[in-house]
């Protein structure tokens, strides 16, 4: 017996069960997947500041559109690419410029691409964690399907 009562080999055996426990598994997993996707998004961030002479700069036009809607709808005019025009259908999704709007007032512009690049790398190892999760629920192996 120890001074809680409790004796060290009980403990080393709800730790053993706790480590076991679907829950725990779960969780190891999904940060496994994040981190790896922090690290290919860092990897990726890098080489894209290095090929643009220290500033980072998105591969594709279709951030910026989105980053236009976010500063609308962080403004009240949601839908709108220029406030005060009508709304109009440049975005293909309509959840992601709501995902970034309250990040406007927070950050500068070039800051805004920082949130919509760390909104990458974390769907990233969300899929690839899902991707894991679904594959073992069909008996095949999560890890090769999850990367």
């Amino acid at each position: 017996m120890t001074l809680s009562g409790v004796r060290s080999e009980d403990r080393v055996q709800s730790l053993k069960a706790l480590a076991k426990s679907p829950f725990v598994t779960c969780t190891l997993q999904a940060v496994g997947y994040l981190a790896l996707a922090l690290a290919l998004g860092l990897w990726a961030a890098n080489l894209a500041r290095s090929n643009t002479q220290g500033e980072f700069t998105p591969p594709l036009d279709d951030t910026y559109i989105y980053l236009q809607y976010a500063r609308s709808a962080s403004q009240g005019a949601p839908l709108e690419y220029q406030i005060g025009e009508s709304p109009t259908r440049g975005a293909t999704s309509l959840l992601y410029p709501f995902l970034l709007a309250p990040f406007v007032p927070l950050t500068s512009p070039n800051g805004l691409v920082w949130v919509a690049w760390a909104y990458g790398v974390l769907f990233l190892g969300l899929l690839a964690w899902l991707t894991h999760r679904f594959a073992v629920s069909l008996d095949l192996p999560g890890w090769p399907l999850g990367l």
